[in-house]
This record gives C-alpha cells, sequence and structure tokens, in this order.
C-alpha cells in the first residue's frame, strides 16, 4: 500500500516521493534507504534515490541508482527519470534517445514531455513541435531551471505543483508547445478536463498535427463534449 491505511505509518517510498516534490533531497534519500534495505529490488525506490543523489551532487551513485531500475523494470516512469538525471549532468544525447522512445510508446507521457522541453531548451533549440522562436536568452535559463522543477514535481506525482511551474514556464516562453501540451495532460490527470481542453486545444491549432488533435480529442471526451479524436482538415 501507499499510504497509511486505518492509522498506519505512511510507506516510506511515498514519503520520498513526497519529499523529491519539496525538493528535500537528504530527508528523500533517507526514505528511500529505508524501502532499499527491506526490499532490494524495488524500482521505485532506487528510481527516487538516484533523483534524490543527483540533487546532492553524487552524480555517479545517482545515476547507478536510476540505471539499476529501469534494469529492473523498464517502466516509461523509471526510463523518464533515467533520461531527467541524464539531462542534468549534460548527456542530452542520450536523454534524446529515451525520451523518443517514451514518446513513441506514450505520447501523453507528461514527465516525458515535459523533460523533453527542458531538452529542447538546454540544447538552445526549439521543440521539433513547436512553430514559434525559443524564447529571449535573458529568458532562457529561468525558463529550464522551472522546466526542470516541474518535471521532477511530475516525476514525484506532484500534479498541482508541476501545474503551477509550466504555468509559470507559460508566462516567459508562451508558444513552447511541450509546456503547454504537458500542462494539458497534467490537468487531465487532476481531473480538470475542461482546463486541459482549453490548453490542448491551443497546442492542436498551433501545432495541427494528428498527435495532437487525437491528445485534444481525449481531453473532450473526459469533458464530456466533442466527438473524441478527430484529424484536421487544410484549413482548419
Amino acid at each position: 500500500m501507499s499510504a497509511a491505511e486505518g492509522g498506519g505509518a505512511i510507506d516510506p517510498t511515498d514519503a520520498g516521493y513526497a519529499a523529491l516534490n519539496r525538493q528535500a533531497w537528504l530527508e528523500a534519500s533517507v526514505h528511500f534507504i529505508a524501502t532499499l534495505e527491506r526490499t532490494r529490488d524495488h524500482p521505485s525506490a532506487r528510481s527516487g534515490l538516484g533523483i534524490a543523489l543527483i540533487a546532492l551532487g553524487e552524480e555517479e551513485e545517482g545515476l547507478a541508482q536510476l540505471q539499476e531500475a529501469v534494469r529492473l523494470e523498464p517502466n516509461p516512469d523509471w526510463v523518464c527519470n533515467l533520461a531527467s538525471g541524464l539531462i542534468r549532468l549534460g548527456r542530452r544525447t542520450e536523454a534524446e534517445q529515451l525520451l523518443r522512445g517514451i514518446l513513441d510508446i506514450v505520447p501523453n507521457h507528461e514527465a516525458a514531455r515535459a523533460n523533453w522541453a527542458v531538452l529542447c531548451t538546454a540544447q538552445d533549440r526549439e521543440s521539433p513541435h513547436s512553430v514559434s522562436p525559443a524564447p529571449h536568452a535573458s529568458r532562457k535559463e529561468e525558463v529550464r531551471r522551472l522546466l526542470e522543477t516541474a518535471a521532477r514535481h511530475m516525476a514525484a506525482k506532484g500534479w498541482s505543483e508541476a501545474v503551477d511551474g509550466l504555468r509559470a514556464v507559460l508566462t516567459l516562453a508562451p508558444d513552447l508547445a511541450e509546456a503547454r501540451a504537458a500542462l494539458g495532460s497534467v490537468l487531465l490527470v487532476l481531473g480538470r478536463a475542461e482546463e486541459a481542453v482549453v490548453e490542448l486545444w491551443r497546442v492542436a491549432h498551433r501545432l495541427n498535427t494528428s498527435e495532437a488533435w487525437n491528445n485534444l480529442g481525449w481531453a473532450q471526451g473526459a469533458a464530456g463534449c466533442g466527438n473524441g479524436a478527430r484529424v484536421p482538415h487544410e484549413g482548419d
């Protein structure tokens, strides 16, 4: 179980991800280590520990933990965490390969979308899905910082904090399509389907791709409006 039932203690892995969400790296590490002392092959705890250790400057050990989590269970969430760690370590080509692999299989993976936006910003280029100029250089570092924070919140399932972070990104870079798509996906996770429709509608009309229209269709279905996914016609 993930949390207390009947007044019991919180599961240390859940406590670790809650600490990650607060950026309490040392506290998170302690919780994840407590889990691993009981269950050595626990991919979620190893992945969370890897994130925390890299944030604490223990880069080699942190990366080893992230890789071990993926070896134990090649879940898209753990692969995404590994990609995030690689981005932080400057190993962007490897991170790009992992993120492309995730998004090919799970196009709406919220954290992968956010990390893709981080990667594009770090590489000083636009997202391949973006049609507008990248943010001005004076804003670039702040946009990157906010995207990295939002990605960490999503890795820790801190959806409300991720929404705040992504909205802050879009205040600085309103045409960063991947950030807006990630925002729409997170709003759906929170059950805020009507808000998700608004954000994904903006993405779909800007990009005019089948993927973007399908994402909008799923959101419309969740909101109880529209007829689901559609492919746009020329001139839409």
